[in-house]
């Protein structure tokens, strides 16, 4: 059996693995390993095992994974959250769609202290649930806003799904994580905007609010200052370089803590469940870095991906012929794969696509992770509408699944903006 076909065949292989609810992390292992030692024999195989395993975490840059977890998995439990709520709703309250622009608004400012849109949208949903519904906001409206805007953290640094792209791509960590945030603060005022006309269009949806004098407000924002301020550090720090990354990450995850301590929000016990939260999330996503690190080994030693340029090249396919194709399969994945699943199983597979055509890595990364941000909301896998019916268990999630449409519609037209303009994301990574 040729390269290409046993290339083939392993990946039908790792697709029925998952099908059966092999974790991902191990069926690529596996599937790559066995593929390896197929095409070229069990020493090399194991051998590529090994140094997968080495390579995939002895690299100090990689510390990063950890200390965002952790900055994350702080944030959480230290209510910084509940705060940013109460603080936008009194900003948003008396607007049409108030609490839902307050929900959006802690969404996208807690997403830059967070890198994981399922915590997110998971907290959000027991804060904001229960004062919508106190409001008079429809479930359907409610869900699909919350579902939407807990998406942020795949986008707004510190992703993680934008580490692990730029790890299996090769690419500068800061620049791939620099290259998120324009689209994400962009997605974060599209959204601000879609949700006032909805509910000046549909009042019943979403009723006015409690009106607070400016004085209120201004004293509403002192919580709102501290996380912008961890925020800018994380960010900022990375943009002008007087941290690296990890120091940005370890900075971050210091900053949480210690405003968690002085609020009296944060004891030690709380800090120990943080950070055993933050090695199991950060084990399984070394885990998939290793796995994907071997599979794509594997792609490149069985010529899979040569055989796919050849195709292209074949069907004389343009560059936005290409990507359009690239924008349909992932949609299509997003339907039964978890996002990071999606990225490490595709990513090794059309890079030699991607370098022939000279596609920019950084723009790409982008529209790559834009289409698995969209793809935690669409059914039937859409993971942040599962997790909100699980923490709001009387939810109707059909009415969650009709609703969202309108913010996937929304999505694909940044996606279509970000396509026409690469420069949204390819300028401020240039600054650097």
């Amino acid at each position: 059996m040729s390269g290409p076909m046993i290339g083939f065949a392993m990946i039908a292989l790792l697709f029925g693995l998952i099908a059966f609810g092999v974790y991902i992390g191990v069926a690529l292992l596996f599937t790559a390993t066995l593929g390896i030692v197929l095409i070229r024999g069990m020493d090399v195989g194991l051998t590529s095992l090994g140094q997968a395993a080495f390579s995939g975490t002895a690299v100090f840059a990689y510390t990063i994974i950890p200390m965002f977890m952790l900055m994350g998995e702080a944030a959480i439990r230290s209510g910084l959250t509940e705060r940013l709520y109460k603080a936008f709703n009194i900003w948003f309250g008396r607007t049409a769609g108030g609490l839902a622009l307050a929900t959006i608004s802690t969404s996208g400012l807690f997403a830059a202290i967070s890198g994981s849109s399922v915590a997110m949208a998971a907290m959000l949903s027991r804060v904001a649930i229960p004062e919508m519904r106190k409001a008079g906001y429809r479930d359907a409206f409610s869900g699909s806003v919350l579902a939407s805007a807990g998406s942020f953290a795949v986008l707004i640094p510190p992703s993680g799904m934008l580490v692990i792209y730029a790890l299996l791509t090769e690419q500068s960590i800061g620049r791939v994580l620099m290259s998120g945030l324009v689209p994400g603060v962009l997605t974060v005022l599209l959204y601000l905007v879609v949700v006032t006309i909805w509910a000046r269009l549909r009042p019943d949806l979403a009723p006015r609010g409690l009106s607070y004098s400016f004085r209120e407000r201004i004293i509403g924002t002192k919580d709102i200052l501290p996380t912008a301020g961890i925020a800018c550090v994380v960010v900022g720090g990375i943009y002008t370089g007087v941290l690296t990354p990890t120091e940005s990450a370890a900075a971050g995850a210091f900053l949480v803590i210690a405003l968690g301590l002085a609020r009296r929000q944060l004891g030690f016990n709380d800090i120990f469940a943080s950070s055993r939260d933050a090695v199991h999330t950060s084990v399984q996503v070394f885990l998939i870095i290793i796995a994907a690190l071997l599979f794509g080994r594997f792609v490149a030693l069985s010529g899979v991906g040569r055989e796919l340029v050849s195709l292209v090249e074949a069907a004389e396919l343009s560059r936005f012929q290409i990507l359009l194709l690239i924008i349909l399969m992932y949609l299509l994945l997003g339907t039964f794969l978890e996002g990071v699943a999606s990225m490490v199983i595709t990513v090794p597979l059309i890079m030699p696509l991607l370098k022939v055509h000279d596609f920019d890595l950084l723009w790409f990364g982008v529209i790559v992770v834009k289409m698995i941000e969209i793809s935690v909301v669409t059914p039937p896998m859409g993971f942040n509408v599962l997790v909100l019916s699980r923490s709001v268990p009387d939810i109707d999630i059909n009415s969650v699944w009709r609703s969202v449409g309108i913010f996937v519609v929304a999505d694909l037209l940044l996606v279509a903006a970000l396509i026409t303009w690469p420069a949204l994301v390819t300028w401020l990574p240039s600054q650097m």
